[in-house]
């Protein structure tokens, strides 16, 4: 029943309201989850209902293949994708854990590839199960779009538009939270590469495998990084630093929230990285391993 939303969770899909009938939040959401999951399996043990996370991780593997056999026919990669995916540290580490964040991304996969069958094939169907799917994911983080269009980044489509689009993300971030919240994006980038913090030797005392993670994660961007430059591919650039800036926006975005409008917040230390971002980096792992595997720099063969 770790981390401390697992709780709430808990209380309000099997004991009673956490915050009350009145009152709509990402708890409630999930709550009302379990308590339909739960009915379904007939029990309300933990033990019983966390395999459902595990049963989101496998479907949302399973889609991303099938949207990367779609857009990259056998150019994607998708053995050493699932191999990565079914075996990453950081992802298993949460699953048996009662949190929101395989939820989200299971319905912002999902909106994904039937993002992907609309493209394919257009039906007033898929456009409307691909609604529903983001209005679902968006009950358990309300960000969770955000994953969706770093797929779709991933992807290239629309390019020439990325660089509009972080401008203008940028530019409203800073005008609405001041000049100090360009530190908070400094370090809303450095969690895309330095969590979990590998530079930190206890890490690899504490949680070693997923810290070992991070660090082929991290040798992996600067492959791309290297490669991009000696290349001067533009457009691969735009595609990868706009990825790495709206993941490091969202992030920040998170953090500045927090220290300004959470109630009870010490801001004091700690305060430009103020939420478990291990936990958040859980959806962008898939996001990165996604791209990595379809990148042209990845590719198994070249189109």
């Amino acid at each position: 029943m770790s981390p401390i939303d697992s709780d709430k969770f808990y209380t309000e899909a099997f004991l009673y309201s956490y915050y009350g009938k009145e009152h709509v939040s990402t708890v409630v959401a999930s709550g009302f989850t379990y308590k339909v999951l739960g009915f379904f399996i007939n029990d309300q043990k933990p033990q019983l209902l966390v395999f459902i996370n595990y049963l989101l991780h496998s479907i949302s593997v399973v889609l991303l293949v099938k949207s990367g056999r779609l857009l990259y026919r056998e150019a994607f990669n998708e053995r050493l994708f699932a191999f990565f995916c079914f075996l990453s540290p950081l992802v298993f580490s949460q699953l048996s854990y009662f949190i929101k964040d395989y939820f989200s991304l299971f319905f912002a996969v999902l909106s994904f590839y039937l993002w992907v069958k609309v493209n394919e094939k257009f039906t007033f169907l898929k456009l409307v199960l691909l609604f529903l799917s983001i209005v679902l994911s968006m009950l358990f983080r309300v960000y969770a779009p955000v994953y969706i269009l770093l797929l779709v980044i991933s992807t290239g489509y629309l390019s020439r538009g990325y660089l509009y689009l972080t401008t203008f993300l940028s530019v409203g971030f800073i005008s609405f939270f001041g000049l100090k919240s360009i530190l908070f994006i400094f370090y809303g980038v450095l969690v895309v590469y330095f969590v979990p913090n590998f530079l930190n030797l206890d890490n690899f005392i504490v949680s070693p495998f997923s810290t070992l993670e991070g660090v082929v994660i991290f040798l992996v961007h600067l492959i791309i990084i290297f490669k991009i430059t000696v290349t001067k591919d533009k457009e691969e650039a735009i595609k990868y630093f706009s990825m790495v800036m709206i993941i490091g926006l969202t992030l920040s975005l998170v953090s500045a929230f927090r220290v300004t409008y959470a109630s009870g917040y010490d801001s004091i230390g700690n305060a430009y990285i103020a939420d478990n971002f291990f936990r958040k980096k859980i959806p962008v792992t898939y996001i990165l391993l996604f791209y990595f595997f379809s990148t042209k720099f990845f590719l198994r063969k070249f189109k």
